[in-house]
């Protein structure tokens, strides 16, 4: 019998399971308890990656960004409800006001979707579209209903865009530091417009935008996507970049180790800063 792909072959035998010949229960069965073994696998990851977060408590309300970040740079944005799912009932365990919960629920959906959004300047704009949509299709109810629906980066005329021009170059050279110039440069050598893209189009209108997620916060999901993209060069520099925006190197070394679960997880290989 020739291989199909799953959908097609189950698509053909639509009706009642309890209908269904016996060696079409076989596969289904199979391929189900497949799934839920990864399933259970990456949900034991990233419980562990919560209790690690809180032996570093600046990191309590970190962790979730750093694992949707990874995950959706692993290509993997089905398994991105999961991690939105657990960091709910991490919510509902700690609190029992309704309204609390629910304006923290808001509020952690707003942060996932800025953190994957942001990391659109490390993975590129297809993964985090499907990430986005993915995280957006599992949130439900009154959580859905009052989240953030206008834009926080508008800018209707020229002198804003200057001024946020302005502000990605302060974060660049902030990050940088005294390497900053030699960076740009580069940047320009190896294409001509290069190095002015990434300030006007990737450091400008988003990595520097703090309305939600503060400077030391997108570090994080900067360096976990580096992590999980293997680029120790580029990783190097924001390593660097995320000290000067407030990082210290403990909640660094967590974060890389954090990142480094979920890739064992996956078995992919990942960048590494000696510790």
């Amino acid at each position: 019998m020739p291989l199909v792909p799953a959908r097609m072959f189950f698509s053909r035998h639509s009706g009642p399971i309890h209908h269904w010949p016996p060696f079409l229960l076989f596969w289904f069965f199979f391929f189900l308890s497949i799934y839920l073994f990864f399933y259970k696998m990456l949900l034991e990851t990233v419980r562990e990656i919560y209790k690690l977060s809180l032996s570093t408590p600046s990191l309590v309300h970190v962790w979730p960004l750093v694992t949707a970040t990874v995950v959706s740079t692993l290509n993997r944005p089905n398994d991105i409800p999961q991690v939105y799912k657990f960091a709910e009932e991490c919510i509902d365990e700690t609190h029992t006001d309704a309204t609390w919960r629910l304006e923290k629920k808001q509020m952690l959906v707003t942060r996932l979707q800025e953190a994957l959004y942001k990391s659109y300047a490390i993975v590129g704009f297809p993964k985090v579209i499907n990430s986005l949509s993915t995280l957006s299709q599992a949130v439900t109810g009154d959580v859905r209903l009052s989240l953030l629906r206008r834009n926080p980066r508008d800018v209707s005329s020229w002198e804003q865009v200057l001024q946020q021009r302005a502000r990605g170059r302060a974060l660049f050279d902030k990050i940088y530091e005294c390497h900053a110039t030699r960076v740009y440069d580069n940047l320009s050598d190896a294409y001509p417009d290069l190095a002015e893209a990434a300030i006007n189009h990737i450091y400008a209108p988003i990595l520097s935008d703090v309305s939600i997620l503060g400077e030391k916060e997108t570090s994080f999901v900067l360096v976990a996507a580096l992590i999980a993209e293997n680029l120790p060069k580029q990783l190097r520099g924001q390593w660097y970049g995320a000290q000067h925006n407030g990082a210290t190197l403990d909640e660094l070394r967590q974060i890389q180790t954090m990142v480094h679960l979920i890739c064992k997880e996956y078995n992919v290989p990942c960048a590494e800063i000696a510790k």
